[in-house]
């Protein structure tokens, strides 16, 4: 009785962690499109050992020390604001990504990056997602790559901007029912 009742625990708690992840209609398929509300995700990277693949987005990984993948969220080319404790890297995206099953398993949205941001943000070469360094992540118009430092403040109107921004570049996501 106790093994059935496990394994329907078990059943529902990756039902519900499933059901977090929405695939969006993309070129790329079996990707999470969805934004969460506070911005939070995972940072996972990518590229390590592998800088000359070609990526979904037709950059390479080392085109820049400061990329993501996630173009499924927030487009090809756009840069984002990845930030963790008072410390941010703007990064460009240039790739699609992770796998849906990636962020199931994980149970919360990830942000894909290349390992200069994961060794910025947290002092490791290398992010997994059993590892839940949690981050903070927005499109930003901000060109220039690379870390900067933000007070409470300023992470708010950063965020702020990165919600302009995506209600600017995706209105349809954004549409009152």
């Amino acid at each position: 009785m106790h093994l059935v009742a496990a394994v329907l625990v078990v059943f529902a708690v990756v039902s519900s962690v499933q059901g977090q992840c929405q695939e969006c209609s993309s070129p790329y398929g079996g990707m999470c499109c969805e934004i969460p509300s506070d911005n939070t995700y995972y940072l996972t990277t990518f590229c390590d050992g592998y800088p000359h693949d070609q990526t979904s987005c037709g950059n390479y990984c080392d085109s820049s020390q400061y990329f993501t993948a996630d173009c499924q969220r927030f487009g090809c080319d756009g840069n984002l604001n990845i930030c963790a404790g008072g410390t941010c890297d703007t990064a460009q995206v240039i790739d699609a990504g992770p796998a849906d099953w990636v962020e199931n398993d994980a149970g919360m949205p990830i942000i894909d990056a290349s390992p200069q941001i994961c060794q910025d943000l947290f002092g490791s070469s290398s992010c997994g997602w059993s590892d839940q360094k949690t981050i903070t992540a927005s499109p930003t118009l901000r060109t220039k790559l690379g870390p900067f430092n933000v007070t409470a403040e300023e992470l708010k109107q950063i965020i702020a901007e990165g919600e302009a921004i995506l209600r600017q570049r995706f209105p349809e996501r954004y549409r009152k029912h």
